[in-house]
């Protein structure tokens, strides 16, 4: 036995000896090239910031069959888009458990405001027409941006063919159908001369009764109702012209819509049929001016007007009057500058601006005016 215990001893500590102290090596590892594919609806245009900024261009738009900026923005990692359902119906977006009024809304580079509720509907932004959108979250994907575009914790900027013509002449037509009794048609045409002038046009029409069958589980039946009172007619034209110079351009657009729509309400047991109506008119004109000063400095300047109205009527309201009406009147306009320089990348710059809104808030129902 103590020959035995002799032997194995050393053979115990040399292999302990040769695992504690193994020499380490060092191995260059080969590189690898990661390549986004052709068939991604969603592109990633800056990987060198530690902010999300995503893409999704007009072509992969019609991929997925979004009809909205509302439908398109679901396809995006940390984004809930709130859908109230139904042909004309609400969508407003949430990023990371931020609400609505977190985001800001950008239609070529103007800053979209609803002094009302605060947040913007997404389904009002039809994707016909559409260049691409971008979603950012930190600060804006753009140079002309002005300073108030800073602002929110995220940006989405859209950019429009109708502001952004690469021919000398383009049109294009939609229908679209859908098995909610809900139409769309649309057209667009713009034109862009030698010496770089362009005007384009754009009309849109969306309308139908929106009428579909249900069942409603908590009645008990296997009876079919159907959703009724959904009637809508929404309009809307853009009309734009500018000029493109050496180092900038001058760009002006006017836009109007016209909504009209029956409310469906919720389905209850005990309630009659539903019978509001919601009633929104406005109108808006841009101005925007951009120039290159010198190698990677550029200059932004932009100044706006806006008017709407927003009429709710319930014609079988519990009152001594039998019906309620809601009635409210927006104005607001405003202006400013941006002056940038361009660093190493394209979202690195030093900049300096100031911009202003006014913007005013009446009601029908009160005897006081607000301003905001």
């Amino acid at each position: 036995m103590r020959f035995a215990f002799i032997i194995a001893l050393p053979i115990c500590f040399g292999t302990i000896t040769q695992q504690s102290f193994g020499q380490d090596s060092t191995k260059a590892l080969p590189e690898i090239v990661v390549k986004e594919s052709k068939r991604q609806i969603i592109s990633h245009i800056d990987i060198h910031s530690a902010s999300p900024t995503y893409k999704i261009d007009a072509e992969n738009l019609r991929k997925i069959g979004a009809l909205d900026i509302g439908q398109g923005m679901k396809q995006l990692p940390g984004v809930q888009i709130k859908d109230y359902g139904g042909a004309g119906g609400l969508r407003t977006i949430s990023y990371r458990s931020l609400g609505a009024s977190h985001t800001a809304v950008l239609l070529d580079d103007n800053f979209q405001l609803n002094n009302q509720t605060g947040a913007i509907n997404l389904s009002r932004f039809e994707t016909f027409g559409l260049e691409h959108i971008v979603f950012t979250s930190g600060q804006p994907n753009s140079l002309t941006a002005l300073p108030s575009s800073y602002m929110p914790a995220n940006v989405i900027s859209i950019a429009s063919n109708l502001m952004h013509p690469d021919s000398s002449f383009k049109a294009e037509v939609i229908q679209n159908l859908n098995s909610i009794n809900s139409y769309e048609s649309g057209f667009m045409a713009s034109v862009l001369t030698k010496s770089k002038t362009f005007v384009s046009v754009q009309g849109f029409a969306k309308y139908g009764s929106g009428e579909y069958p249900y069942k409603y589980a908590l009645s008990g039946s296997e009876q079919k109702f159907t959703r009724s009172n959904t009637d809508l007619l929404n309009l809307k034209g853009r009309i734009g012209v500018g000029e493109y110079f050496k180092k900038g351009s001058l760009k002006a657009d006017f836009y109007y819509n016209k909504n009209e729509q029956q409310l469906p309400g919720a389905v209850v047991l005990f309630g009659a049929p539903n019978d509001q109506t919601l009633e929104n008119q406005d109108y808006r004109v841009n101005v925007n001016f951009e120039y290159e000063i010198w190698p990677k400095f550029f200059l932004a300047a932009s100044a706006f007007w806006q008017s709407g109205r927003t009429i709710y009527q319930d014609p079988s309201f519990l009152n001594s009057e039998g019906v309620f009406t809601s009635k409210y009147f927006r104005t607001d306009f405003g202006g400013g500058f941006m002056f940038s320089r361009l660093l190493k990348r394209k979202n690195e710059r030093l900049f300096i601006g100031v911009d202003t809104k006014e913007s005013q808030l009446e009601s029908g129902n009160l005897a006081n005016k607000p301003d905001r």
